[in-house]
């Protein structure tokens, strides 16, 4: 009997925390789908609004246009105004 509480809340978590994060679906930078392997990038600004986040972008020449100005990009595929 323990062990399906338990369970159930686990699966109660996971479907909570599954859909409070909203799937990328297109690069940031290019503005086109992410393709089958997308490349994550960490944040490395200043902000502490996006502290500890990522996103994904569809090729390496995206990381470094993320890099330069991680604050825009992290804005649009995040959804932050």
């Amino acid at each position: 009997m323990n062990r399906m509480l338990i369970a159930s809340a686990v699966l109660a978590l996971v479907a909570g925390v599954a859909s409070a994060q909203t799937k990328q679906t297109q690069c940031p930078v290019m503005h086109e789908a992410l393709g089958a392997k997308p490349i994550t990038v960490a944040y490395t600004g200043k902000s502490k609004e996006f502290k500890g986040k990522s996103i994904q972008v569809c090729c390496g020449g995206c990381v470094g246009m993320v890099k330069k100005d991680p604050d825009t990009y992290f804005k649009a595929a995040l959804g932050k105004k």
